[in-house]
């Protein structure tokens, strides 16, 4: 009797790109012949004293009993393993073929102690860090595999469950489950759909003649359709299919949807003009709460149209215990606030929040066990820098200096707001340079930045603390009232600065909006959102869209591609440790979210001003929120409120944080 089979793995890209040409013929065999194998897999499995998890009946073959790891048995947020006892010659003769394909690719055996104690290969099923659930697929030839299973199922009589589908996966492609999405895009995720039977598919939603684009796999694909099912992207083809609903739009742009990551509360204001600017998911991530459960609560009873999260926000948080603004925390309340800021990440905070220049009185001693509780629950930090300017006390570099210091003792990942106005206004060469220098040093840091030249505030904030004229290089008339057209004096400033209100400050050179949005690691981000008063920067409405008309149609400063993958695939890269589903996001693939947008690049166009910033962007012909429409040529439609919660990954975890 063999011994237990030792299963090839694909260790790098390189190896799995040697091995493309191959991959056509082995999955095609593997599928061809998928009732004889599992049949003499499962005879196999019990010759060894294996018991199958399913008896035969009703045309249903047992499938391979599951194997998972010690910690937990519930598959969402695990490392889950598959075992096979693939015995005899029948092993032999499946490891040949594997090795004839991808002679190149070397053997990685595991094992783990089975039922009845047989020891049995153990192979994983998805890349690092990738939870995995029945709706998570880990690849693209997962998910292909998966949408060629569904058509085999009709075929053949129901010869699988759903339910067991990773199983036999797992049995049939231990050495295909470690692609990457970047090598298979082109080749094997159009497969997914081809062949008469994958026509007889019914979806809810097929969208017609797109020219779909792929941030992840760099698609750029005309005439091309999109299945969607239960919420996600089921198949991507140039094959005909059927759904109850279909949508043609005659070849326009097919792209994920938009991630705003600095934002605010999605309130019933704002969210729809989210919507006509492509935005689905709103995350409060500057500001949130210090309170996730009853804020995501509040949202649970209240949905919106969007996808939505929050962030632990330090400023509020300290409001709490009546600190001042310009105070140092004492140890007692550092001691409180970090207590504060754990019961939120246990409870779903997506990330911690701190805005350093509002509240100067923060100090390092406050910062660092909080960046370290973020590094613990796998949570980004985001900073609104402490400075903005190059005048001093304080400059753009001393601020930028200060993160990365704090980013390299912690080991947290970071994210820095709006550069172009906090961090990099009047220095952004120097600034790109300090933030270039630290990833290189293989600190995790990015940016992000919103495409305007000037900035806006409340005019009784910090920012706007004595000595601000010189500090901006503005004056009184460069200060505009947000939502109407009145331009300040030094009365009028005294007046509005009692009332609390939002002035827009026109002081952003364009060049340093241009050298930004050039960096590699820079996204796109509102810190935006807007409310019922309409005192509002029109970057509320405006982001995405004029990211696109401005800076990629007119100017060319970035491609369409590059700009879709700032506002989408990079987001989501972003936060996909703190909540694996944004693994499911900024993607356009079968298995991923069905959160789109579809426009006219020649097309669309931001129509917000500082007087109007409410008017809605246009262009966004199709918005799509989990596979449901709230906006089409005719309108938002204000009744879908399909929006679901975005939280971090450990209160899924029960609240245990991993050590750095």
């Amino acid at each position: 009797m063999a011994g237990p089979a030792k299963i090839n793995y694909f260790t790098s890209e390189d190896a799995a790109q040697a091995c493309l040409p191959q991959i056509g013929e082995v999955l095609n065999a593997c599928l061809n012949h998928a009732e004889e194998l599992i049949a003499r897999a499962v005879s196999q499995l019990r010759a060894a004293g294996f018991k199958s998890d399913g008896g035969i009946s009703g045309g249903r073959i047992p499938i391979v009993t599951t194997a998972m790891n010690s910690r937990s048995r519930n598959p969402f947020g695990r490392r889950i393993a598959l075992g096979a006892a693939i015995q005899a010659h029948d092993t032999g003769r499946r490891i040949a073929l594997r090795q004839r394909a991808c002679p190149s690719v070397p053997v990685r055996p595991q094992r783990n102690c089975g039922k009845q104690g047989k020891s049995i290969p153990q192979f994983e099923i998805h890349p690092p860090n990738s939870p995995l659930d029945e709706r998570k697929f880990p690849s693209a030839v997962m998910r292909t595999l998966l949408e060629q299973e569904w058509c085999l199922r009709k075929a053949h009589r129901r010869i699988f469950t759903r339910r067991r589908q990773f199983a036999l996966a797992a049995l049939l492609l231990p050495a295909l489950m470690a692609f990457d999405n970047s090598a298979l895009a082109h080749r094997s995720v159009m497969r997914g759909a081809s062949g008469p039977q994958a026509q007889q598919a019914a979806y809810d939603l097929v969208i017609r003649n797109a020219r779909v684009m792929d941030p992840e796999t760099r698609l750029d694909q005309p005439g091309t359709n999109i299945g969607i099912r239960a919420g996600r992207i089921a198949v991507v083809t140039r094959d005909d299919i059927h759904g109850r609903e279909e949508i043609d739009v005659a070849g326009r742009v097919a792209a994920p949807g938009f991630i705003d990551l600095v934002s605010y509360d999605p309130n019933p204001a704002g969210v729809w003009n989210k919507i006509a600017d492509g935005v689905t998911t709103n995350l409060a991530l500057h500001g949130g709460t210090t309170d996730p459960r009853a804020w995501y609560a509040y949202y649970a009873g209240h949905p919106p149209p969007v996808n939505y999260g929050a962030s632990f926000f330090y400023s509020q948080a300290r409001n709490e215990l009546k600190i001042p603004l310009t105070a140092p925390a004492t140890d007692q309340q550092i001691a409180e606030l970090s207590a504060r800021c754990e019961r939120a990440l246990r409870a779903g905070a997506l990330a911690v929040s701190f805005s350093l220049e509002y509240v100067p009185g923060i100090r390092r001693e406050e910062i660092i066990p909080l960046m370290r509780l973020a590094r613990r629950y796998q949570a980004p930090v985001f900073f609104h820098a402490r400075y903005s300017t190059m005048e001093g006390p304080g400059t753009n570099l001393d601020a930028l200096k200060e993160i990365i210091e704090d980013a390299r003792e912690t080991g947290a990942a970071v994210e820095i707001e709006h550069l172009s106005s906090t961090g990099g206004t009047f220095s952004m060469g120097q600034s790109l340079a300090m933030l270039e220098a630290a990833r290189g040093s293989g600190l995790d840091i990015s940016a992000d930045s919103y495409p305007y030249t000037y900035w806006a505030t409340y005019l009784d904030s910090e920012r706007f603390a004595p000595g601000w004229q010189q500090r901006f290089r503005i004056s009184f008339r460069d200060l505009q009232i947000a939502g109407s057209t009145e331009r300040l004096n030094a009365e009028s400033f005294a007046r509005y600065r009692h009332e609390h209100r939002i002035a827009a400050a026109y002081a952003i050179p364009e060049a340093d909006v241009e050298a930004a949005l050039r960096w590699p690691w820079m996204m796109i981000a509102s810190d935006g959102i807007l409310d019922a008063s309409h005192n509002n920067h029109p970057r509320a409405s405006g982001t995405f869209t004029r990211t696109l008309a401005v800076y990629v149609r007119e100017k060319k400063l970035l491609t369409l591609m590059d700009a879709l993958a700032r506002m989408s695939l990079m987001p989501a890269r972003r936060m996909q440790q703190s909540d694996p589903a944004f693994q499911q996001k900024g993607r356009l693939a079968p298995g991923a979210d069905a959160d789109l947008v579809v426009f006219d690049p020649e097309r669309v166009q931001d129509r917000a001003t500082v007087e109007h910033p409410e008017v809605p962007a246009e262009g966004m012909d199709w918005v799509l929120v989990g596979g449901v429409v709230v906006k089409s040529p005719q309108g938002l439609r204000r009744g879908a409120h399909p929006g679901r919660p975005l939280r971090g990954a450990a209160s899924a975890r029960g609240g245990s944080g991993s050590a750095p």
